[in-house]
């Protein structure tokens, strides 16, 4: 009756961590303060999300301005994936536009992903 009662224990420690874990899991998508003065870990790797290469707002993308543009993403934002992060984007021409040269938008973001540093165009 004790090994069983331990076992049952056990169980419930583990499920309850596993939860715990998930709910970090998904903390971690607004880890950032606005200003990004806190560490940030927003990748997409943090979590399995799958390979998704590109959706029109089904995939939560990890920054929160379109890195061409700078404006504020729309709800339902085109995505892509590109170096291990989905990138959201205001408008599918600027999708194309960082398809075309993704090296040259992604510094115009900020490590958090919550404010465009780039100069705006």
């Amino acid at each position: 009756m004790l090994r069983k009662s331990f076992y049952m224990v056990l169980a419930l420690l583990l499920i309850s961590s596993l939860s715990l874990f998930a709910q970090d899991c998904k903390d971690k998508k607004t880890d950032c303060s606005t200003d990004c003065s806190s560490t940030c870990t927003t990748t997409t790797s943090d979590c399995d999300h799958g390979d998704v290469v590109e959706s029109s707002g089904v995939q939560t993308s990890w920054n929160g301005v379109c890195p061409v543009k700078g404006e504020k993403l729309p709800e339902n934002a085109p995505t892509y994936e590109y170096a291990g992060k989905i990138w959201g984007f205001c408008c599918q021409d600027c999708l194309n536009k960082f398809k075309a040269d993704p090296e040259k938008y992604k510094s115009n973001v900020s490590p958090c992903g919550k404010s465009y540093v780039g100069k705006k165009s």
